[in-house]
């Protein structure tokens, strides 16, 4: 499901701005002519007016202002949101120039989000960032231009609600134990992406498109980790080969091959003298780290990623 979530837009002005609502409240005015103000609904949006320049800029989640939660989108809603806004503020909201804003898609996944978000690392010219007081449940990567984020929704880490979690899911028809996965992409210079955008570009199917093909390419920047496939006879999953299996993860994520983790075994097994161990003792060894790495596979495509399932949440026909 395809959203645009967060947004900010400005215009500027040919007369000064006044407010044709009661309900936009002014908050206050800066030493340098800005004006605050908000307008608020199941949220707030925040309006600013710069008196020296005439500019205009509107920011705030058209979802959040709406209904209260960003699970989920529709267009016309999205619209509506920024027709009663334009009203309030005495204008057209539609021509204005968008510089910021966020498109993201929520995955059902099978796997805990947090352990997902944990299993992807920095790609193609970003830097990563997760914020200890997210616990996991919250990372970005970004560059100049755009930041992808990862998110478990359920947690919803950045944003408070405006009504208990568990009731919005009953709502909209969500399982609440079940994972749910939100990527996005904030646009910080959309310009540079899709060239200048209008607000009504924001809403033209055809402008989403682009936007959903976007957000896939930013999502395969990200490097999910390599995975091992576990094995199915749990006879074959004592605490040791858990541990095996762990340092494996580790270890090929880093550019070792399993043959070269096994050599890497036996030579700490050499190290020891035969003083400590005879070599009877390092064979026997030996052949255990042989076994249990000869029953461990490196997955073709890795778990952890959400291509095929971002891909079906963007493209699929519902």
């Amino acid at each position: 499901m395809p959203i645009i979530d967060f947004i900010q837009i400005s215009q500027y002005l040919t007369s000064h701005f006044k407010p044709v609502s009661g309900l936009i409240q002014l908050e206050g005015i800066d030493r340098f002519d800005i004006e605050r103000y908000s307008l608020k609904r199941q949220k707030s949006i925040e309006i600013t007016y710069n008196k020296r320049t005439r500019k205009l800029t509107i920011k705030g989640s058209i979802g959040y202002f709406m209904q209260g939660h960003n699970f989920t989108y529709d267009n016309s809603l999205f619209a509506e949101g920024l027709k009663i806004i334009g009203a309030h503020c005495g204008m057209d909201l539609f021509g204005f120039e968008v510089e910021i804003f966020e498109f993201g898609s929520i995955i059902h996944t099978d796997m805990a989000p947090k352990e997902i978000i944990a299993k992807h690392s920095v790609g193609d010219k970003l830097l990563a960032y997760a914020n200890p007081k997210y616990k996991g449940y919250f990372k970005y990567f970004e560059d100049s231009n755009v930041r992808i984020k990862m998110y478990d929704v359920g947690r919803n880490p950045l944003n408070k609600l405006s009504k208990p979690i568990g009731e919005i899911v009953s709502e909209i028809g969500w399982h609440p134990k079940d994972n749910y996965l939100k990527v996005e992409a904030h646009y910080k210079r959309p310009e540079r992406s899709f060239g200048q955008l209008s607000v009504k570009d924001l809403t033209n199917p055809d402008c989403q498109q682009i936007f959903k093909r976007d957000l896939y390419s930013q999502y395969k920047r990200l490097e999910p980790m390599k995975s091992i496939i576990y094995p199915t006879n749990k006879k074959d999953l004592s605490s040791i080969d858990i541990v095996l299996i762990e340092l494996a993860e580790t270890l090929i994520n880093n550019g070792k091959s399993l043959n070269e983790i096994k050599r890497a075994l036996y030579n700490r097994i050499n190290s020891f003298s035969d003083e400590e161990w005879k070599k009877t003792d390092k064979d026997s060894r030996k052949r255990q780290i042989k076994a249990r790495i000869g029953k461990l596979r490196v997955a073709e495509n890795s778990k952890w990623d959400l291509s095929e399932e971002l891909k079906n949440a963007l493209f699929s026909e519902k």
